[in-house]
């Protein structure tokens, strides 16, 4: 069995929710078992869920720093830093959790896993949509990032049904059309006010203004557009073909349109010389502040 085998069979094994929900895990009676020998069980059964969880939050936290081409080398390397770390901590501690789990009555077990319940589906949804902003953005190219996602996937530590099917549900559809269709008409909206504010330019001072709504405007949008399909897919599942030209018909022509006005005011800025504003011209020319 390969590495990646056996970190997708234990990582499978680790499920807490898994062990939550199968009959027989657990004792369904009160054990034989000392007081303290009991704590130490407790202990050990919840120590385990904490560190699976801060495992977990620190995979999303990895992944969350693949933005685009440049960084997804570095988060690649850095999140199979902490897969693995993953890994090893379950190995270390699954001779411990199976005792536990023997030994301990159900109740217990439903009782601390019931503590960090929240905590873990945070964790967890985090995971989550960090894995689907990535395969929405065919993991920027790299190949490593997108090996090790498809790791993550196999583990068994997301939904798999979300990222492997399409949507088919005529209501799911519907709620995830109106969330696809809300998303581009606030984005033209927040570009046509943006153009507007570029038309109204006559002076430096408004020259300047303009340019740090530009700034402001795609560093937001960017943000936007990381997270807002990957939380549609999270909440609704993965919209067919069909759906994305619908919307893509129905929102092309607003943006292009966008686009000719955008191209028709950076023309007449150049002949103005931005009004002296070089934050101005560089902002449209998406260059770095001074």
């Amino acid at each position: 069995m390969n590495a990646n085998l056996l970190l997708t069979a234990c990582l499978l094994a680790a499920n807490i929710s898994h062990a939550q929900n199968t009959p027989g895990t657990a004792r369904q009676t009160e054990p034989a078992t000392p007081q303290t020998e009991r704590q130490r069980h407790a202990n050990t059964y919840e120590t385990h869920v904490q560190g699976m969880i801060a495992h977990k939050t620190a995979l999303a936290n990895a992944l969350a720093q693949a933005t685009d081409k440049n960084t997804a080398e570095t988060a690649a390397r850095k999140a199979a830093q902490t897969y693995r770390q993953m890994h090893d901590y379950f190995s270390s501690t699954l001779p411990g959790i199976k005792t536990a789990l023997e030994e301990l009555p159900v109740s217990e077990v439903d009782a601390i896993t019931s503590r960090h319940q929240q905590a873990r589906e945070t964790a967890e949804q985090a995971l989550d949509k960090e894995v689907l902003r990535i395969r929405l953005h065919d993991a920027f190219g790299n190949e490593p990032l997108a090996h090790l996602i498809t790791d993550i996937i196999a583990s068994g530590l997301i939904p798999v049904a979300n990222l492997q099917q399409e949507l088919t549900d005529p209501e799911a559809l519907q709620k995830l059309e109106h969330a696809m269709r809300a998303y581009y008409t606030q984005m033209i909206g927040n570009l046509q006010t943006l153009l507007a504010e570029i038309q109204s330019i006559h002076d430096k001072t408004t020259a300047d203004a303009a340019a740090a709504r530009i700034r402001t405007f795609f560093s937001e949008q960017q943000k936007t557009e990381e997270t807002a399909f990957a939380d549609m897919v999270h909440t609704y599942g993965t919209p067919p073909d069909t759906l994305k030209q619908k919307i893509m018909d129905e929102f092309l022509p607003q943006l292009r349109q966008c686009q000719t006005t955008s191209e028709e005011l950076k023309h007449k800025l150049e002949q103005t010389n931005f009004y002296g504003s070089q934050e101005l011209q560089k902002a449209l020319n998406q260059q770095p502040e001074a």
